[in-house]
């Protein structure tokens, strides 16, 4: 099948955690074919696994020990990228915006959102504190300790709280369904560090002012900031197709706002998953297995 990608560079493939647990599963039935055949398929592509979080989190969450820790092994022989806290992102973003139009005192950073070690990935994150270099040693430090594993869901499950606030604002005014987005001033607030590099709090005032100017150029915001974009998507989405979103629906989609910006590919089981990729229009497209590449 004709490569959907353009030539040149290295091409960045997001596994969803699915399609990892179906190889893992025929691993442990010793049907070596499809795992040394995904191997084959990404050197064929000249492609680089990139995973998150997010699969730690889902591993950890395994009650089968043989299990867990068989899919932890495979995850080190796969040797993927680990991308960044979407948190950190989005504000690095949203500060280099405020920055470049004068409305913020410093520029954001110039990182990378891949990174080749856990410990890389774990700076992203600022809180937790793991012990360890593989994989399955931080899975089994969240498998044992259940909030852990919540201080990391944390940021993935914002989404209901703002879907909810946009839905009472359309009941009373149903002319907001053609807003221009639905991030709203509080969550550009709440994106905004509260600390400057030299670890000074930074004014109260100051960083409402600079919300506000966020939220006034909104249009120029989703311009310049890629990952905000692909977040404001997901809620929109949410709003005008589903009934209800909690937790678990905000983290199902969460997980995979960065791949959308930053990755070639997604591979996921999840049919409404790959719709939303599919549909937003942003760099990478989703597909249910490597076959379709």
């Amino acid at each position: 099948m004709t490569n959907i990608f353009a030539q040149g560079g290295a091409m960045y493939v997001y596994f969803d955690h699915n399609v990892l647990i179906d190889a893992n599963h025929a691993r442990l039935e010793e049907n070596w074919g499809v795992w040394h055949e995904l191997q084959s398929k990404l050197a064929h592509l000249s492609a680089r696994a990139v995973l998150s979080a997010w699969h730690m989190v889902e591993n950890a969450k395994a009650r089968d020990d043989r299990e867990r820790r068989s899919y932890s092994a495979m995850i080190t022989e796969l040797q993927p990228l680990f991308l960044s806290n979407n948190n950190f992102v989005k504000q690095n973003e949203l500060v280099r915006y405020l920055f470049n139009a004068g409305a913020w005192m410093e520029d954001g950073e110039e990182r990378s959102p891949f990174h080749d070690s856990l410990a890389g990935m774990w700076t992203t994150y600022g809180g937790p504190v793991f012990i360890g270099e593989q994989f399955g040693e931080f899975v089994e430090q969240l498998a044992a300790d259940p909030q852990l594993r919540a201080q990391i869901m944390t940021p993935l499950a914002e989404a209901p709280e703002l879907v909810r606030a946009a839905r009472e604002a359309i009941q009373e005014d149903p002319g907001l369904i053609g807003a221009e987005a639905i991030v709203n001033r509080k969550w550009l607030f709440d994106h905004l560090p509260e600390r400057d590099r030299q670890g000074r709090f930074i004014p109260l005032a100051y960083r409402e002012s600079a919300a506000r100017f966020a939220a006034e150029s909104i249009g120029r915001v989703l311009e310049s900031c890629p990952t905000i974009l692909a977040d404001d998507l997901r809620y929109r989405k949410a709003l005008l197709t589903n009934n209800r979103i909690d937790a678990n629906d905000a983290a199902d989609t969460q997980h995979v706002i960065l791949p959308v910006v930053h990755c070639d590919l997604i591979v996921t089981r999840d049919r409404r998953l790959r719709r939303f990729i599919n549909e937003a229009g942003l760099r990478c497209r989703a597909v249910e297995s490597l076959d379709a590449v």
